[in-house]
């Protein structure tokens, strides 16, 4: 019988060392799944590039929402970033979404140890007039202020009435096309609703033209630099023939810019102006978003 409680005893002491043992291995197994993710999220890093983002942008489509992208690299995949609050004017309700906006031959693509996204900031506002010189966003669960080097600005502009009608008038263009990279001549044309007087044709922030013709009616008149103002009739066609280059030697032609071009006019003793929205983004396919990382990684080593 002694015998019998001697075993009893021994084997209910092996089993207790047993189950202390498994709880020290899952101790360390757990011990080590916490060091290797507290590793990764040290060792993970995201960079926003809001200096790179030019927005100006008078539009009349609709009153509050606006959008614009940001350029992200990251050392993984899917970074998680959501919206928190912005500083300026007339931000105290806006309201912000982040969208992935990458191209499908960009995504999941490693590009010198990083992943490129187009990050889309849709905004949405309680007023006509939104300026953003901040905004304190979470990434990946910290908290971080990223500043716009140049202010968000968004302008709603209604109209009574229309000078023109647009006949070509381009939205969406490349910022390699402009002066000094591959140089591209764009036509921008107008048809007169009404006699009318064209003060100015240019645009409004960050660009502008470059070795620019006007003609009306496909009849050569002058420069933009030179013929202005300018008489129109009742359905006479304007056109501007020429290149577009960058304001400001600071700009690089890598930003992502969102402008008006703007024309001032004259009739019956009155004055408008009409805002015809440009986009120009330089990412738009695997080349570029490989020409913006190593561009990123050589200007951050001249820096240092």
């Amino acid at each position: 019988m002694q015998l019998f409680y001697i075993q009893q005893m021994q084997q209910h002491g092996l089993c207790g060392e047993l189950i202390n043992m498994k709880r020290i291995c899952s101790l360390i197994i757990l011990l080590i799944v916490l060091l290797n993710f507290a590793s990764c999220k040290a060792t993970s890093q995201v960079s926003l590039f809001p200096e790179m983002v030019k927005y100006n942008l008078f539009r009349s489509d609709s009153k509050n929402e606006f959008s614009f992208n940001i350029n992200v690299l990251s050392s993984e995949m899917n970074p998680k970033i959501e919206f928190v609050c912005a500083e300026g004017l007339n931000t105290d309700n806006l309201s912000v979404f982040f969208s992935n906006d990458t191209f499908d031959s960009i995504k999941g693509k490693r590009i010198e140890n990083s992943y490129v996204t187009l990050l889309g900031v849709h905004c949405t506002s309680g007023y006509e007039y939104t300026k953003i010189n901040s905004m304190k966003i979470r990434i990946n669960g910290t908290e971080s202020i990223i500043r716009f080097k140049t202010p968000i600005e968004n302008t709603f502009v209604s109209y009574d009435d229309h000078c023109f009608a647009q006949r070509n008038m381009p939205i969406y263009i490349f910022p390699q096309s402009f002066v000094g990279n591959n140089e591209t001549e764009y036509v921008f044309s107008i048809q007169a609703l009404k006699n009318t007087v064209v003060k100015s044709f240019d645009f409004n922030d960050f660009l502008s033209f470059y070795e620019a013709n006007v003609y009306i009616n496909d009849n050569l008149v002058g420069t933009v630099f030179d013929v202005f103002p300018i008489e129109l009739k009742l359905g006479d066609i304007l056109s501007v023939k020429g290149k577009i280059k960058t304001r400001s030697e600071d700009l690089t032609s890598k930003e992502n810019y969102y402008l008006n071009l703007c024309v001032e006019c004259e009739f019956a003793g009155g004055n408008m102006t009409e805002y015809y929205p440009l986009v120009a983004t330089f990412i738009g396919n695997i080349n570029d978003a490989k020409d913006f990382v190593t561009f990123i990684n050589d200007k951050q080593k001249s820096d240092t």
